[in-house]
């Protein structure tokens, strides 16, 4: 099974089962892949619940989606990420750097929305 990583937004839709919002090929890539995360999804899903964007804190949302879903964290070395990130001019948005940087180190492909990531790296899909 392809290990595929996911962006924020794809975290909170999967966690609220708001399956309107997705394709019928992201419907099928997401039930045909192992799904993982860059610990930085963990952290911009903390900024959202501050800022009162999400109802839940990122370990409830996290620890729900790994019993139902089989959710996993990558563990990746930071410095690798780190390093990787900096090639990506792109954009400014620290988020999207680490969380597209881990996917690009991990060589995988990345399930986005974001038009940016998806003009930018060639092995994110929607």
């Amino acid at each position: 099974m392809e290990t595929i990583f996911i962006d924020t937004h794809i975290v909170v839709w999967l966690f609220v089962k708001d399956k309107e919002k997705f394709t019928p090929q992201t419907i099928e890539l997401i039930e045909n892949s192992e799904l993982t995360i860059s610990p930085m999804v963990i952290i911009e899903l903390g900024l959202l619940y501050e800022i009162k964007r999400l109802n839940y804190s990122p370990q409830h949302i996290i620890e729900n989606l790994k019993e139902t879903i089989s959710l996993s964290i990558s563990d990746i070395s930071f410095e690798r990420i780190a390093l990787k990130s900096t090639e990506l001019l792109w954009t400014r948005d620290p988020f999207d750097r680490i969380i597209t940087a881990t996917a690009m180190v991990e060589n995988t492909r990345l399930l986005t929305k974001d038009q940016m990531i998806l003009e930018h790296y060639e092995n994110a899909v929607w």
